[in-house]
C-alpha cells in the first residue's frame, strides 16, 4: 500500500474516534439552551444588571468546537462562559463589586441558587448533576485594549479573588473572542469548504448548516492530541498536564490547512520543537489574540511543566509517527489507537466494515501529498 493511502487509512480511523470522543449534537443543544436561559436570567427588565446589558457567550473549547467527552462516567462536560456587562465600566465598579453583583443575581433564582457551587476564585458555577458544569466569568470592557483595533476590539477585564486577596489590583485581561476569531482565520478555507459540501449533500443553503455541524481537520486534530494527553497523564499519575489552551494554541499555529486528520495530527506534533517556542532563551506561547499574555509564563519558574510537556510530545510522536503508519500493513494500527486514546475502535462507515480486517482505502490524489506521506490542503 502507498504511504498516502496508509495516511488516508489512518485519517478516516482517527476522525471516526474524534466523532466517539466529541460531544453528542443533543448534548450541545441542551448546553447552549442551558446558558441562553442563564442570559435571560441576568438581564431581565427586573434584574439589577439589565441596565448593564448583560451578555452570555462561551469559551474555551466549547466555543472552539474542540470538546472532548469526560473520561469516565463520572465526569462531566465542562462548559466555560462569559457574562458580558457591556455598558459597566472600571471606573465606576471593583473587581470584588462585579463578582458580587453577578453572584447574587444568580442567588436570586431559586433553582440557580440550589445548583451553584461555592464561589471560585474567577467563576461563579452551576452543576447540573451527571451532565456539565458551566464556569460563568463576570467581564467587562477593556477600553484601552480595543482602542488598539484588531482582535484586541473584544479585550475583557475579569476578576481574580486570589489576586484581590494577595494585594493585587490590577484587573486580569482576557479576549476569548479574539481568540476565538482568530483561530477560525486558521482554518477558514477548510471550514468553507466542508461547510458547502455539506449543504451540497443534504441539499440545503449554506447559511442554513449550523457552523457546530462542521468539523475540519485540525479541530479533530486537537480533540485527539487532548483525549492522547488525558490517557497518558493518566496512566503517569502526571500532575503537571499540559494545558488545552496551549495545545490547541501550537496546534492553530502550526496548521497548514491539510484536509486530512493524520496528517494533520503528525504535522503539529513534528512542528513542535524547544526553540519554535522559546523567545530570548525563555518559553513564549503568546495569545494571538493579546501578544503581552504568555501562556507558557509559568515554564521558566517550574521546569516540570515544559519537561511533562515535552514528555507528553515525544509519546504522540511515538503513537502517531511511523510506526502507526506500519502498522496499517499489519491491521494492528486500531488497537494501538484504542490503548492510546482509551475507547474502541468502531466501523468505518465507508462502505465496508473495518474491526481488524482488511484495512478500508480511501481515494485521495497524489499530486496533492507532502511530507512525508504527504499533507493534503484544500
Amino acid at each position: 500500500m502507498e504511504m498516502f493511502e496508509k495516511a488516508s487509512v489512518l485519517s478516516k480511523s482517527l476522525e471516526q474516534f474524534a466523532e466517539d470522543l466529541d460531544i453528542s449534537e443533543s448534548k450541545y443543544l441542551e448546553a447552549e439552551k442551558r446558558y441562553e436561559a442563564v442570559g435571560e436570567w441576568l438581564g431581565k427588565n427586573d434584574s439589577p444588571l439589565s441596565i448593564c446589558i448583560p451578555e452570555i457567550y462561551p469559551q474555551g473549547s466549547f466555543a472552539l468546537g474542540t470538546v472532548i467527552k469526560p473520561m469516565t462516567n463520572k465526569d462531566e462536560y465542562d462548559i466555560d462562559l462569559v457574562c458580558f456587562l457591556a455598558k459597566l465600566k472600571k471606573e465606576s465598579t471593583s473587581q470584588s463589586a462585579l463578582k458580587t453583583m453577578v453572584g447574587d443575581r444568580l442567588k436570586a433564582h431559586d433553582a440557580y441558587k440550589r445548583l451553584l457551587d461555592q464561589e471560585g476564585h474567577r467563576c461563579w458555577t452551576l452543576n447540573y448533576a451527571n451532565e456539565f458544569h458551566m464556569d460563568i466569568l463576570p467581564a467587562i470592557a477593556d477600553d484601552v485594549l480595543r482602542a488598539k483595533g484588531g482582535l484586541l476590539v473584544d479585550a475583557i477585564l475579569i476578576t481574580d479573588k486570589q489576586k484581590i486577596a494577595s494585594g493585587d489590583s490590577e484587573w486580569p485581561k482576557s479576549n476569548p473572542r479574539g481568540y476565538l476569531k482568530w483561530f477560525q482565520s486558521r482554518q477558514e478555507t477548510v471550514f468553507v469548504a466542508l461547510r458547502k459540501q455539506l449543504a451540497e449533500a443534504i441539499k440545503a443553503s449554506v447559511d442554513d448548516v449550523p457552523e457546530y455541524k462542521i468539523k475540519t481537520p485540525l479541530q479533530r486534530a486537537i480533540q485527539i492530541l487532548k483525549r492522547h494527553r488525558d490517557i497518558y497523564c493518566s496512566r503517569k499519575k502526571d500532575a503537571c498536564k499540559p494545558i488545552s489552551i496551549i495545545i490547541t494554541t501550537l496546534a492553530a499555529s502550526s496548521y497548514k490547512g491539510q484536509d486530512n486528520v493524520y496528517n494533520t495530527v503528525y504535522d503539529i506534533l513534528f512542528g513542535i520543537t524547544d526553540n519554535a517556542i522559546k523567545q530570548a532563551g525563555k518559553f513564549y506561547i503568546p495569545n494571538p489574540a493579546n501578544p503581552g499574555e504568555n501562556f507558557a509564563d509559568k515554564w521558566d519558574k517550574n521546569p516540570d511543566l515544559p519537561k511533562s510537556f515535552f514528555e507528553w510530545v515525544n509519546d504522540a510522536r511515538t503513537v502517531f509517527g511511523s510506526a502507526l503508519i506500519e502498522k496499517v500493513d499489519k491491521m494492528e494500527f486500531g488497537k494501538k489507537l484504542e490503548e492510546s486514546l482509551g475507547i474502541k475502535s468502531r466501523d468505518i462507515d465507508d462502505g465496508q466494515k473495518y474491526s481488524g480486517g482488511a484495512p478500508v482505502y480511501v481515494k485521495v490524489n497524489p499530486s496533492s501529498e507532502r511530507r512525508p506521506w504527504g499533507s493534503a490542503c484544500v
